[in-house]
């Protein structure tokens, strides 16, 4: 879930770009990405629609909490 949402980011990012930018490397860049994003999010959704998600299971969220405390630390 957490990988679509980034994934999505990128597609929301891109799509901005494309409404408001004007530099033409910038928007054929921001097609690309759009196109290989929305390609990996439809395979993560296949992928899900059979698997049961990791944020169901407490040793994924406690490894999560950890990671995230870890990162704040390192800043």
């Amino acid at each position: 879930m957490m990988m679509r949402a980034h994934h999505q980011g990128t597609t929301d990012m891109a799509n901005l770009e494309l409404q408001k930018g004007d530099e033409a490397t910038l928007r054929t860049m921001a097609t690309e990405m759009m196109a290989k994003q929305q390609a990996e999010i439809a395979e993560l959704t296949a992928f899900l629609s059979g698997h049961t998600p990791h944020l169901s299971k407490p040793e994924f969220t406690q490894k999560m909490m950890e990671n995230m405390e870890h990162t704040k630390l390192s800043r």
